[in-house]
């Protein structure tokens, strides 16, 4: 008898944000899991899932966690669900940014030096991805111009639907914690103004947040005021706890702070 298959597509769902479903030979589909946006395990499921030897389902999300990815279960799950997986280089790639993110570093490393050894040749694994990947984790030293200087090499994929627009979004970070607001601004914008191509993705919303950030810095207090009203209105349902919101509550904050 074949076994169900399992799969993990990044939309539909109760929330839209993705679901684990089994496929039965017969074509019978049964809906296992529904994410939400709000949860703590993630959302937009963005690869294969694999199984322990109790049955458990372990695999990877593109968000959450901050902004960038969980483990259905925890990091140190998804570590494990990468050994036991078969994997391929952007799926490892992928992993590397999520795990630098979260502030794993020596794991991020690990993938990163495996993925670029499966793939030596593919462009977008190492230029994009892997390039994303040693910025955040630049990012997580506080080392910014680094972490600008690695983005550089992915700026032409910063419209690469694959890509979800993270390039210019961690380059905006970085221009952020170089305390360059303005070039900051610029790379927000060009996120949101291209939404388009992934308009799902949640570093639009993010990169709204963080434009709104960038435009206080430079005394723009109208404009930021305007965004932090946009996206208290798109999380006015989100759980108090949603890393975003509370990123949100803390810049309105500093409102106060500035008079």
């Amino acid at each position: 008898m074949r076994t169900p298959r399992r799969h993990s597509p990044s939309g539909g769902g109760a929330n839209d944000a993705g679901t684990v479903y089994k496929l039965s030979p017969k074509g019978v589909e049964t809906i296992l899991h529904s994410f939400s946006f709000t949860g703590t395990e993630g959302y937009h499921p963005q690869s294969s899932v694999i199984f322990d030897k109790l049955g458990n389902i372990y695999g990877t999300t593109t968000y959450g966690n901050g902004n960038l990815g969980t483990s259905m279960r925890s990091r140190r799950d998804a570590e494990d669900a990468l050994k036991l997986a078969s994997g391929n280089a952007l799926e490892q790639a992928v992993a590397a940014v999520a795990l630098a993110r979260s502030g794993d570093i020596a794991g991020a490393q690990s993938n990163m030096k495996e993925a670029a050894a499966k793939a030596p040749l593919d462009t977008l694994v190492n230029s994009a991805v892997l390039a994303s990947a040693r910025a955040a984790i630049q990012l997580e030293g506080h080392n910014p111009e680094a972490a600008i200087q690695s983005l550089e090499e992915a700026r032409p994929f910063d419209f690469c639907e694959l890509m979800g627009l993270a390039p210019a979004y961690y380059r905006g970070l970085a221009f952020l914690q170089d305390n360059r607001p303005q070039q900051a601004t610029k790379e927000f914008q060009r996120v949101v103004d291209h939404r388009a191509i992934a308009p799902t993705s949640l570093y639009v919303v993010l990169s709204q947040l963080e434009l709104g950030r960038a435009f206080q810095l430079a005394g723009d207090r109208e404009n930021a005021k305007r965004l932090f009203r946009n996206l208290t209105d798109i999380w006015k349902d989100a759980d108090p706890d949603f890393p975003p919101l509370k990123q949100l509550r803390d810049y309105e904050g500093r409102f106060a702070v500035q008079r």
